[in-house]
């Protein structure tokens, strides 16, 4: 399955609905070459009811499956923003400190945006706690808490500061734990769901529209379970999250 991540989503998603669609149809091609000599009028029924139901459970549990996983999507685009915002407060905070050293500080904080945009996580034994934007931000980290405040501004400021790299700190493992393919049990259950009506709807006789109808049908189930597995995992693959704000900020700060 890791390779569907590595194709852009004009390639992966047909592939993925060619191999559905294929093996759903070899599948009920195959059940009906076996079981068309035992069919009886009675077993049409059971199986067309049987599949009817099956069918409806499988395309129910992806639809709230889908719902629920878009809804997690715009939950991690949301972090990346909140801690966007985060930097921002540092950075103003520190250009009010006025001191030399808090305006070093607002360098490295450019350092550490930076950074962000280069980290990629490969394999799943690379440690996300062991990148370079890691390392810039304990310093950052370390550095703002050593800041010396003689000043009633300068102490609310720094509380201010601390405060905002708290935060910031809470929203790192986002980009770390969600940055590399994540297991999906639900694949196996619609696989099996493909499977099981598949093979009940060899109760019909294969023709032009039936066939048809079924790749129609396992088509649309398909495509929810593309998009399930893509949004799971948002920051890799066709649907990658793009560290936007970041990039957003960079500019910003070039211009000033």
């Amino acid at each position: 399955m890791e390779f569907f991540f590595d194709w852009p989503l004009s390639v992966s998603l047909p592939a993925f609905l060619f191999v559905a669609v294929f093996l759903s149809l070899l599948i009920y091609l195959t059940a009906y070459k076996v079981v068309r000599n035992l069919l009886k009028r009675r077993h049409e029924r059971t199986g067309r009811v049987l599949f009817r139901t099956t069918a409806s459970l499988l395309a129910l549990m992806l639809s709230l499956t889908f719902a629920n996983q878009r809804v997690n999507y715009f939950k991690i685009k949301d972090s990346l923003e909140s801690e966007a915002s985060h930097l921002v407060d540092i950075s103003v905070d520190l250009q009010l400190f006025g001191t030399p050293r808090a305006n070093e500080l607002q360098e490295k904080v450019k350092h550490y945006i930076r950074s962000i945009l280069h980290d990629k996580y490969k394999t799943e034994d690379e440690n996300p706690f062991f990148t370079p934007s890691v390392s810039i931000f304990i310093m950052l980290y370390n550095n703002i808490t050593d800041l010396e405040a003689t000043t009633p501004k300068q102490k609310q400021l720094k509380q201010n500061l601390l405060a905002d790299i708290d935060a910031v700190s809470d929203f790192m493992q986002v980009r770390g734990y969600r940055s590399r393919p994540e297991p999906l049990n639900l694949i196996y259950i619609a696989t099996f769901g493909f499977i099981v009506s598949s093979i009940l709807f060899s109760v019909y006789r294969p023709d032009k529209i039936s066939i048809s109808f079924l790749s129609l049908y396992n088509a649309f189930v398909a495509i929810v379970l593309y998009f399930i597995i893509m949004m799971n995992n948002p920051m890799i693959g066709p649907l990658k999250i793009e560290n936007e704000p970041f990039k957003i900020l960079i500019q910003i700060a070039n211009m000033n």
